[in-house]
């Protein structure tokens, strides 16, 4: 079904598939659509509509019949709301801060944007990748907020930072929470290229999309490559709330010095690959399904 149809489009990543090539060169320049942040980088200013979503969505701010208001007011001139936030499918890791996207489970936010876009025609489009690749890719730049010391297997298998992975979960929260004619599915890297930003997005003439990507990839390892900065680094050592948010802030318009810290990642082992044989063949079989189902006229 068309774009037009809709109220309003939920692009939801999933993350490392391409979310900010997607956000930073193609959904600003859409004409059939409204588009809701996020504008890359983030650091700069962002639209308000996109804002007081977000809050509600990530981390349950504001009214909620505010929301609703401010959602069906611009719906009234005519074309779709595109929303991109990955955020909402990145869940909760224990003793993460309340105020970050680590802070709530992914199945509470996507409650909270259902709750939200309630009555209006709703499409949501999420993107899949290889197991393997995505997961441990993943894992990867996540390293600088987890650390080092968590077992990956454990994390991917009971999780709720990774629960997005496990496939059929994921498939089942969106089809209880949107219905499954509802749902989008697609492929990364088939979804930041030509053929697949025609197909999804509706565009004539699209041209590939440059990949985004901070990783160094070496034989038996990655090394993510993190920005950083002194006012960053000085964040992660003070415990005192509002001087953590003040230093976040103050490296986030840009006023730090900044620079790239390497954080090495050591390729996962057979064994460990073999302990989650049972995801990668659930992700596979979700990801056939949905390739069969979006070929289906």
């Amino acid at each position: 079904m068309a774009l037009r149809n809709y109220d309003i489009i939920l692009h939801l990543g999933l993350p490392k598939t391409g979310t900010t090539a997607l956000q930073q060169h193609l959904f600003p320049g859409l004409d059939s659509v409204q588009y809701l942040g996020v504008q890359q980088p983030r650091n700069q200013a962002q639209n308000e509509l996109f804002l007081l979503l977000r809050a509600y969505a990530i981390f349950g701010k504001g009214d909620l019949n505010v929301v609703r208001k401010a959602l069906n007011d611009a719906v009234c001139t005519g074309r779709p709301l595109l929303f991109s936030e990955e955020e909402v499918l990145i869940g909760q890791l224990d003793g993460s801060e309340k105020h970050s996207a680590m802070g709530t489970s992914w199945k509470t936010k996507l409650k909270r944007l259902k709750d939200a876009v309630s009555g209006l025609e709703t499409r949501v489009v999420v993107t899949l990748r290889d197991f393997r690749q995505g997961v441990f890719s993943y894992y990867s730049e996540l390293i600088p907020s987890i650390g080092p010391n968590l077992n990956p297997v454990t994390l991917v298998q009971q999780s709720d930072l990774f629960g997005i992975w496990r496939f059929r979960e994921l498939e089942q929260e969106l089809e209880a929470h949107f219905g499954m004619e509802n749902v989008l599915w697609s492929h990364f890297p088939e979804s930041v290229a030509p053929t697949g930003i025609r197909q999804v997005w509706e565009v004539e003439r699209p041209e590939g999309l440059p990949r985004v990507n901070t990783k160094t990839k070496l034989k038996d390892r990655t090394v993510h490559l993190e920005n950083t900065g002194f006012l960053r680094e000085a964040a992660k050592r003070v415990s005192w709330l509002p001087l953590k948010k003040a230093l976040r802030r103050l490296h986030q318009e840009g006023l730090d010095i900044t620079w790239k810290k390497a954080h090495p990642v050591e390729q996962w082992s057979p064994n460990m690959w073999a302990e989650l044989s049972h995801l990668e063949q659930e992700a596979q079989e979700v990801m056939s399904r949905h390739a069969t189902r979006n070929e289906t006229p």
